[in-house]
């Protein structure tokens, strides 16, 4: 395990020489990742998209990187929950709209060739993930957010679904959107690719809360570290159960048992949370 040491420039500003490794809980990968900014410690995950130049869109080589993170996270025992921000102005802006036409120019294949947007978005992750909005969020990053338990975001940001004025479509982000906010609210903000501001936001639930940006992954680190003192069999099932509930009725959400659920059945954190609530103690999950 390591832990990093570095100086009081923000993140997006280190180069791989200002990374000092020193023993410690936590463990930092920052050297395998180019576009990312990947670190862990005390069982927290902190994924940082790193091409502030480029509002942190989304190029081919970011595509590899995130989905590896992404299976990083969720295999790795020792990380409970996840905090997912941007480096710079940008929270994400999405494709990287540059690469994917000088592709299409040159004849290359399209970057969901390489690998699907499907793997981009944290949908795959058990754990609970805390999106810390700090700038833009566009496109497949408004879908990136969406994708993750919870939001909050700064009060710079913005949120966009830019696919109509583009002649796109992205059935992913879209089909998350409707299950963040509102039909109505989502159908405006899909068809209309009109920007809104944090309080829009915050108005109609996309996000949980606004706050300034130098509250903003202090807060997040709040946030995930109350979850971290809870049952994770726990945190696992009810995210599987609502998640599933979002996908059909009531009925059908008492009726299905998921693997976590199972899990959370079958565990000690069940009779532990029970019998610390009877003697009137702190659980010790």
């Amino acid at each position: 395990m390591y832990r990093l040491t570095a100086s009081s420039r923000g993140l997006s500003e280190l180069a791989p020489t200002d990374i000092i490794l020193s023993c410690g809980y936590s463990q930092i990968m920052a050297n395998e990742y180019k576009t990312i900014i990947y670190q862990k410690e005390d069982g927290i995950a902190t994924v940082t998209f790193n091409r502030p130049a480029a509002l942190n869109a989304f190029d081919s080589q970011m595509r590899r990187e995130m989905s590896q993170v992404w299976l990083d996270l969720e295999k790795d025992d020792e990380v409970l929950v996840g905090i997912v921000t941007g480096a710079g102005r940008a929270f994400c802006s999405g494709l990287d709209l540059k690469e994917a036409a000088s592709r299409e120019r040159s004849g290359q294949e399209p970057q969901e060739r390489d690998v699907p947007f499907g793997e981009l978005i944290p949908t795959m992750v058990t754990k609970p993930l805390i999106a810390a909005v700090n700038g833009a969020a566009a496109g497949g990053g408004l879908g990136l957010m969406l994708a993750c338990d919870v939001a909050i975001c700064s009060e710079e940001a913005v949120f966009v679904a830019p696919f109509a004025a583009r002649g796109l479509m992205d059935a992913q982000t879209l089909t998350l959107l409707t299950r963040k906010v509102p039909p109505v609210w989502a159908m405006w903000m899909a068809l209309s690719a009109e920007r809104f501001d944090a309080q829009t936001a915050v108005r109609i639930g996309l996000v949980k809360e606004v706050l300034s940006k130098d509250d903003l992954i202090p807060r997040a680190t709040e946030m995930a570290e109350r979850l971290t003192s809870h049952s994770q069999e726990a945190l696992k099932a009810i995210k599987e159960k609502m998640l599933a509930a979002l996908n059909g009725t009531v009925a059908d959400a008492v009726k299905q048992v998921g693997p976590m659920e199972e899990a959370l059945r079958n565990s000690s954190a069940r009779q532990e949370g029970m019998s610390a609530f009877a003697e009137k103690r702190r659980p010790r999950f």
